[in-house]
């Protein structure tokens, strides 16, 4: 495990505190992804996870930087604050496995590391309810759609195609297409199988 943090007293306490605790292998600290990076080139073994301590924005640059040299290695961000919504749901989508907050003492650091590097992952119970609210917020809904798109989503939902979908409703299959176009725009859906399993989730 590594640990990256901007702030030496805390670094230096985790750092002590996980190798008194001996359930997990601390094989190095960094101040920031860069040093980390560095320093790993120096080490044999290589992290199965890293504890990050470096506030938004700039760490959320740290999971991608770390997946790529470190792909085998889970990052856990530690100190994230519940009081920021956006910062944690932007946290989630920048690829970490685990979401702790500032209360979190040394056994959830612990267990955090443990689940994430058997390919779980954890997130503090704030925070969790946080993210939950930030993503619905985000979430694209039918609502968006115009009547006829409405409609149309309908009908793709039942699993019609775009020639039946023409045929039934007595419009041009390029009209269709371009509805169909707009319907995946709008709810930023990549295929009509995916549009679909949105619409079948708003509605159960």
């Amino acid at each position: 495990m590594f640990i990256i943090s901007e702030v030496r007293l805390y670094r230096d306490g985790l750092e002590r505190l996980l190798r008194d605790d001996s359930r997990l292998d601390v094989i190095g600290t960094a101040t920031d992804v860069p040093a980390a990076l560095h320093h790993l080139t120096e080490l044999e073994s290589r992290p199965d996870a890293v504890l990050l301590d470096v506030p938004a924005p700039v760490g959320l640059q740290a999971p991608g930087l770390l997946a790529s040299a470190l792909p085998a290695a889970r990052t856990v961000a530690l100190n994230v604050s519940g009081s920021d919504e956006a910062a944690v749901v932007a946290w989630a989508e920048a690829g970490v496995s685990g979401l702790l907050d500032g209360g979190a003492d040394i056994d959830e650091v612990v267990k955090a590391v443990e689940t994430t590097a058997q390919g779980g992952t954890v997130c503090s119970p704030r925070l969790a309810g946080v993210l939950l609210r930030g993503t619905a917020r985000e979430r694209p809904s039918a609502t968006v759609l115009t009547a006829r798109e409405r409609e149309i989503a309908g009908l793709i939902e039942q699993g019609h195609s775009n020639k039946e979908i023409a045929e039934r409703l007595e419009i041009g299959l390029p009209t269709v297409k371009n509805h169909v176009h707009n319907i995946l725009t709008k709810l930023k859906a990549t295929r009509r199988g995916q549009a679909a399993a949105m619409l079948r989730d708003e509605h159960s």
